[in-house]
C-alpha cells in the first residue's frame, strides 16, 4: 500500500478552506503562496457548498492556521474548514471548522449523511 495516496491512507492530511467568495478565496490562495505555503483553488464539492458553483482553497492540513489567521487580517475570514477523510474511491468531508458541537463518530457520520441528503434535495 503507498501511504502517499489520499484514497489508501484516509489520515486525513488535507483541509478544504470555504470563504463567502471565490474572489476572497483566489486572493488568500495567491498570498498563501507568496508567504511559501501551498495552496491551491479547487471547485467546492457539491456536498458541502451552500449556494451553487464556488471555489475553495484546497491545502495541508499543518498550514491551516496560518491560512486561517492570514485570511482574518486581511478582512475575510474563513467560513467553514472541512478535514478530506478518504473513503474507497472518495472523499468524506468532516466539518472542522466552525467547530461541530456532534461529539460521537455515529453523530459525525450522521451530519455527513445530512449534509449529502441536502445536497441531493437541492438538485
Amino acid at each position: 500500500m503507498n501511504s502517499t495516496n489520499p484514497i489508501q491512507d484516509n489520515t486525513p492530511n488535507e483541509v478544504l478552506l470555504l470563504q463567502d467568495s471565490g474572489n476572497y478565496a483566489l486572493l488568500l490562495a495567491g498570498r498563501l503562496k507568496e508567504l511559501g505555503i501551498p495552496a491551491r483553488i479547487v471547485q467546492t464539492p457539491c456536498r458541502i457548498s451552500r449556494g451553487g458553483c464556488s471555489y475553495c482553497i484546497r491545502m495541508n492540513m499543518k498550514d491551516r492556521e496560518a491560512a486561517a489567521s492570514l485570511a482574518r487580517a486581511m478582512g475575510f475570514p474563513v467560513r467553514e474548514m472541512y478535514s478530506m477523510i478518504a473513503d474507497e474511491k472518495r472523499f468524506k468531508y468532516l466539518r472542522i471548522y466552525p467547530e461541530s458541537k456532534i461529539d460521537s463518530p455515529k453523530q459525525r457520520a450522521s451530519e455527513l449523511e445530512n449534509n449529502s441528503q441536502q445536497q441531493r434535495d437541492m438538485i
